[in-house]
């Protein structure tokens, strides 16, 4: 039940995100975080702009670095929150942002060595608890060679 006399703040990196009440996700990417509602209302400061929050609402998304606060974005909620559904969806990403996502559900790591296809492009839906299976389909989908030096450190080249 929501408690209006003291609500929750998540802190990340050099912003703050105040919960009125709603379901909502912050996640940290390097030092980008990214705030996403589903439903209710969230508050979003940032330091460079201290004293005007951003109001973000269910279906909206908004980013922040240390340096600069995105504008509100209205999203796919089902592709944002698939991960509560233990899946991962991707719509025309690089590989690049593919494999950093993929390396936050996996043991190990997934370097890429051959900088040439780190921008190649990837859709799909894909099983978080199968991803040596989709480093398999993209491997074939996209053409270019992956080597497992041990089932905990894969290289794309």
């Amino acid at each position: 039940m929501a408690d209006t006399d003291r609500p929750a703040v998540v802190i990340s990196h050099r912003g703050e995100t105040q919960v009125l009440g709603t379901a909502f996700n912050v996640a940290e990417r390097g030092e980008d975080t990214v705030v996403t509602v589903a439903t209710g209302t969230v508050d979003v400061w940032h330091a460079a702009q201290w004293g005007n929050p951003i109001r973000v609402r269910g279906g909206q998304q908004v980013h922040y670095t240390p340096q600069r606060l995105s504008e509100v974005q209205s999203i796919d909620l089902t592709d944002a929150l698939a991960w509560r559904r233990g899946q991962i969806i991707f719509w025309q990403k690089p590989l690049s942002e593919v494999i950093d996502e993929v390396n936050r559900y996996r043991s190990g790591r997934i370097v890429i060595l051959n900088p040439s296809i780190r921008h190649r492009l990837v859709t799909g839906a894909f099983d978080i608890q199968q991803l040596d299976h989709m480093i398999d389909a993209l491997r074939l989908g996209l053409g270019f060679h992956a080597t497992a030096l041990t089932p905990y450190l894969i290289l794309p080249h």
